[in-house]
């Protein structure tokens, strides 16, 4: 006997049993599926290096929470239409990033194609699934926007502390001569700084974000000896009023010239 499901959540609906049983197919369908995809809550444990791909039932939840401290960059996945069981065409979910690590969580479908949104941790985002991919759903004349300096493979000398800021592609030890004026109150966040090289096994690199030559919450270490790669902090955020001074600070605490920096990029926000 084929079993037929709605046409958008795809909950199985009764079929040509007794008028009693259906009744109680149909109050089970409406508690199993409909009361999720309203207000059900789902908390799930993502820890780990791998892509994890929710269930039909686990994918209906209006709210999810991903938790557990992530190893590598993963994907979550949600049932895209077409699969077995097939999934869902579209919906309205909110996501919880909860996770520790500094990688980043995406939220994406099973469809081909599909690139999704990096929920930043301990942010909560409101998506849209459209049945192929995941959007986020954003708030009325919120702007979000990108930022970057390039490095050109420049490096610190041993054992000292330089200055950058957006747009500058050499470091000062003077940081006033490397300080941006925010033109707008705005919020960064996803600070990520990429190395061409190893740091020297004698001592760290450290990169903070600071504002009017204070150090913000953001900052991040690339320990000694750690290979060529990309660093960063996607959990902490800085809030800039208009006209504070924008810069970084990057210390080698190594006795030897640091690993060679091709860039940084940061996530600007603003209201």
């Amino acid at each position: 006997m084929s079993t037929e499901t709605t046409e958008i959540l795809g909950a199985e609906l009764p079929g040509s049993e007794g008028s009693a049983d259906k009744v109680t197919r149909y109050n089970e369908a409406l508690n199993a599926v409909f009361e999720s995809a309203i207000a059900g809550r789902l908390a799930k444990s993502v820890a780990g290096s791998s892509n994890v791909t929710l269930s039909d039932a686990e994918g209906r939840n209006a709210i999810m929470e991903f938790t557990g401290a992530i190893t590598a960059n993963i994907s979550v996945l949600l049932r895209a239409p077409g699969g077995t069981p097939a999934g869902y065409s579209s919906r309205v979910f909110i996501v919880y990033n909860n996770t520790t690590g500094a990688f980043t969580l995406t939220v994406k479908t099973t469809a081909a194609g599909s690139t999704g949104i990096a929920v930043t941790q301990g942010k909560v985002a409101i998506l849209f699934h459209n049945g192929t991919n995941v959007s986020e759903i954003t708030e009325s004349g919120a702007t979000k926007g990108a930022a970057f300096s390039n490095g050109s493979d420049s490096a610190v000398a041993a054992s000292t502390t330089t200055y950058n800021t957006i747009a500058f592609n050499s470091f000062s030890t003077t940081e006033a001569l490397r300080q941006a004026v925010a033109p707008y109150a705005q919020t960064i966040r996803n600070f990520r700084l990429a190395t061409g090289s190893a740091q020297p096994a004698s001592g760290s690199l450290v990169v903070t974000l600071r504002k009017n030559g204070v150090d913000t919450a953001v900052t991040f270490t690339i320990a000694a000896g750690a290979a060529a790669g990309t660093y960063g902090d996607l959990t902490h955020s800085a809030s800039f009023a208009a006209s504070d001074l924008i810069s970084w600070s990057i210390v080698n605490n190594a006795t030897g010239t640091s690993a060679t920096i091709r860039g940084i990029s940061m996530e600007i926000d603003a209201p």
